[in-house]
């Protein structure tokens, strides 16, 4: 087993959920920073996160259908896939946790406490749902594997990852519940699950989180194919 890809995509999925959800935090449950700031948290989010993952010495792709996309055209192989994955979640879980520490108080006072973690997507929604989700994790993957490839060797990497992550998730994200992340979604909702923040669903979001990996995989593919 690869330790370095355990604490590298650990390290980078609980920083993604500390900057990002920490963000949201402060928009949804204080009100103390404008809406305009969750696209900052993305870009922040996500390239911090991709400096921890660095760091820990992983391939820094913090995000499931990154890594599917990765499998597919033979970068890595299928253990090591999914110990890219279950590390993801459980950086998400921890950084879900240390969230939930910095703002208790609001937490327990909040009408939605679910925002800054996770979301529950509408039932109605569901064919709408799974659309967005292939598409947008489609793109997303696409974006990063192809920006990685022209920023490889250089100090741009986790900045240009983080924009490209950003226009994949602005591109899509106004339309009904898409799932383009699978860890940074699953591992805040297994803390809201434990801590009983809210009501989290699962059936649907894990319908969800397998449309994003065949985004990503699709992605791959033709990465593959036009390589």
């Amino acid at each position: 087993m690869n330790l370095d890809i355990i604490l590298g995509e650990f390290l980078g999925l609980l920083v993604f959920v500390v900057v990002h959800g920490g963000i949201l935090a402060s928009m949804a449950l204080t009100g103390k920073v404008k809406e305009g700031m969750a696209a900052l948290a993305v870009f922040l989010g996500i390239s911090f996160g991709v400096f921890a993952a660095l760091a820990g010495g992983s391939g820094a792709h913090i995000n499931p259908a990154v890594t599917m996309a990765v499998f597919v055209t033979g970068g890595i192989d299928g253990l090591e896939a999914l110990t890219y994955i279950v590390s993801q979640i459980l950086g998400g879980f921890v950084g879900g946790v240390i969230l939930w520490v910095i703002y208790r108080p609001q937490f327990k006072e909040a009408t939605n406490p679910l925002a800054p973690l996770t979301g529950n997507p509408a039932a109605k929604d569901v064919v709408q749902n799974v659309i967005t989700s292939i598409l947008g994790s489609f793109f997303l993957a696409l974006l990063v594997l192809f920006t990685v490839n022209l920023t490889t060797g250089t100090n741009l990497t986790p900045l240009a990852v983080g924009a490209a992550v950003l226009a994949a998730a602005l591109a899509v994200g106004g339309t009904a519940y898409s799932v383009l992340n699978v860890a940074r979604d699953l591992g805040p909702r297994l803390t809201a699950t434990v801590l009983r923040i809210g009501q989290p669903t699962w059936v649907p979001v894990l319908i969800l989180a397998l449309a994003s990996l065949v985004g990503g995989a699709l992605a791959g593919l033709v990465v593959t194919l036009l390589g």
